[in-house]
C-alpha cells in the first residue's frame, strides 16, 4: 500500500524515532543498547535513509564513523547492502563492483529455490540448513538487487530481485495461512527475529 503521509510528516517521525534511540547508542561498539546487532544495522540504515530523504548529512558524519567501526568489530556486516547503496550515492564504479560481486556471489552460492540462505561455513565453505531461514536475508538481497539493478541498467538484477520476491512474500518459512509474518512474534522479548521481519517488509 502506497504511504500517503506527506514527505514533510515522515521526516519529522523519522527525526523523533531516531531521536529516541540515539541515547542508547555505545559508542564502544557502534551499536544501541536493548537492541541486538541486527537491529542496530537497521537503525543506520534507517538514519542514512533519513538524510537522503531530507536532503540533509544531519547524521552522515555519525553514520560513517560507527559504520567504520562495526566494520572492524564484524567483518560480515551487511557489505553487499552498503555497496549497493553508496554506488547509487556516489557513482563511483569500485563500489558498483563490489556490489556486482556480492551479487553474484549470493546467487551462485547461497540462494536456494530463490529463498536466501542464512550463512556460509567458513571453515568447509557448507551452507546452513535450509530449513534454517529468516526473512532478512532474502529482505537485505532484494533490497541491494533492487538498487543495482537501477544503477547498472542490468536487468537481470530486476528479474532475480522480482523472483525472489514472488517467491519470498508467500513462504510459509516466516508467514501464517493469514498473511501475517509469524517470525520474532513475541513483543515482549528482546530477539532478533523481531528485527528482522521489520526490515523485510519495509524492503520487499
Amino acid at each position: 500500500m502506497r504511504n500517503t503521509r506527506p514527505l514533510s510528516e515522515r521526516i519529522t517521525l523519522s527525526q523523533n524515532a531516531i531521536n529516541a534511540i540515539l541515547p542508547q547508542l555505545n559508542s564502544a561498539t557502534g551499536e544501541f543498547n536493548g537492541i541486538g546487532y541486527w537491529q542496530s544495522g537497521n537503525v543506520w540504515s534507517a538514519m542514512a535513509n533519513h538524510d537522503k530523504s531530507a536532503g540533509t548529512k544531519t547524521f552522515s558524519a555519525s553514520v560513517v564513523a560507527n559504520l567504520r567501526k562495526v566494520f572492524t568489530l564484524r567483518a560480515n556486516y551487511d557489505q553487499f547492502g552498503v555497496s549497493a547503496t553508496l554506488a547509487e550515492i556516489t557513482k563511483d564504479s569500485k563500489y558498483t563492483n563490489a556490489a556486482i560481486a556480492s551479487a553474484n556471489w549470493i546467487k551462485a552460492h547461497n540462494l536456494n529455490n530463490n529463498i536466501v540462505l542464512d550463512s556460509v561455513n567458513g571453515h568447509d565453505c557448507s551452507r546452513s540448513p535450509s530449513t534454517w531461514l529468516f526473512t532478512y536475508n532474502s529482505g537485505k538481497f532484494v533490497e541491494g538487487l533492487s538498487i543495482l539493478a537501477d544503477v547498472t541498467g542490468d536487468s537481470q538484477w530486476k528479474t532475480l530481485m522480482v523472483n525472489i520476491v514472488a517467491t519470498s512474500v508467500k513462504s510459509s518459512n516466516w508467514e501464517g495461512s493469514d498473511g501475517i509474518i509469524t517470525e520474532g512474534a513475541s513483543t515482549a522479548t528482546n530477539n532478533d527475529g523481531v528485527g528482522f521481519k521489520g526490515s523485510y517488509p519495509i524492503l520487499s
